[in-house]
């Protein structure tokens, strides 16, 4: 393998210049064209990894997350009020991140929101820009949970974080300057999953579902038995040998891969909240995004998904390289605010 591109290199590099790089993977039938910025990303990550080196482990790829973030992640103009805190959980603490964008709303909705990174990497700072880019689009209140990973905490440590996490920032929403009843769940890949399972388990608990959920190009098959993990799983950043590394770090056999936990695509639909997927079209996980917001119109959900088709898995963390991926980025957050809104209408109808 050829040396890593040295990640302090990267603040160098523009749109302007990344989209003249030659190379990269080719656009496939069918689908509109690989964005030419991501593109010539790709054709970096090709020539000299850019840091995601499983082979080296979880800690040197949770350390390169952080400095990738920071040089491709998306900005935000609007002035945001950020509160650093931690979640007494009893046995133990996790911090989390408060977002608020000013506002005239009072209560507002709040969005409490699941980092991606496989269970294995990630944290609140490797989504500080993606997060402060969907409260300000948004308008809501954003609580970014640092929950546990892998492999230091196997499954399901991190469903357990998510739905004691969302108990915990539900119960204090009015402490936050929100309201119980307007408390939606999202997440990213991994953290996508995490949302589903939230309200999967409070479906079948009896429990009040969250407002919404904010599903952005979420892991919902841990089997990867979906068409587009053999179409797209090779060349477009989020690989197979990525995939192996994320689940081999947190599951500990295959049939933890089949729980309906980490693989609800694979099981019966229940009861779930109007939910917004946002999907990217060079991603091996598109199919499962898919077929479950298809499965959730088919039982009478409300159901709005949106495609990407020029945008790869991990988007949310390119916005300060890419124009479409932070256009994404906002565009999730001014439909995530429009579903509350409609959502608060028609109950109150």
């Amino acid at each position: 393998m050829s040396p890593s591109l040295p990640l302090r290199s990267l603040q160098w590099l523009t749109p302007k210049i990344l989209a003249r790089v030659p190379g990269g993977p080719p656009d496939r039938p069918g689908r509109s064209p690989l964005d030419p910025v991501l593109r010539g990303l790709l054709s970096l990550e090709d020539r000299t990894p850019l840091g995601f080196d499983t082979s080296r482990g979880p800690a040197h790829a949770r350390k390169n997350m952080r400095t990738l973030s920071t040089f491709l992640g998306p900005t935000t103009a609007h002035a945001l009020q950020i509160r650093d805190g931690h979640m007494d959980l009893g046995d133990r603490r996790l911090a989390f991140r408060h977002y608020r964008a000013p506002a005239v709303q009072q209560p507002r909705p709040t969005l409490v929101y699941f980092h991606g990174g496989g269970f294995v990497i990630g944290d609140i700072p490797s989504y500080d820009g993606a997060c402060r880019v969907l409260a300000a689009s948004s308008g809501l209140d954003v609580v970014s949970v640092d929950y546990r990973l892998a492999p230091e905490h196997r499954f399901p440590a991190a469903h357990d974080d998510a739905a004691a996490a969302f108990e915990w920032v539900t119960a204090r929403a009015h402490e936050f300057g929100g309201d119980d009843s307007e408390v939606a769940v999202g997440g990213d890949s991994a953290g996508g999953n995490l949302a589903v399972f939230v309200s999967r388990a409070r479906a079948d608990r009896g429990l009040p579902l969250p407002a919404a959920q904010l599903l952005i190009y979420p892991s919902l098959d841990l089997t990867r038995s979906c068409p587009s993990h053999e179409t797209l799983g090779h060349g477009y950043l989020l690989d197979q040998e990525m995939l192996d590394f994320f689940v081999n770090h947190y599951l500990s056999s295959e049939e933890e891969a089949r729980d309906p936990r980490v693989s609800p695509l694979l099981h019966p639909m229940v009861s779930l909240p109007p939910s917004l997927f946002i999907l990217a079209g060079y991603d091996p996980l598109i199919d499962e995004g898919r077929g479950y917001s298809e499965l959730m119109a088919a039982e009478g959900t409300h159901v709005e998904a949106v495609e990407h088709s020029s945008l790869i898995h991990g988007f949310v963390n390119l916005g300060g390289i890419c124009h479409a991926a932070h256009d994404a980025v906002v565009d999730a957050g001014e439909r995530l605010a429009a579903l509350l809104a409609r959502d608060s209408a028609g109950a109150q109808g």
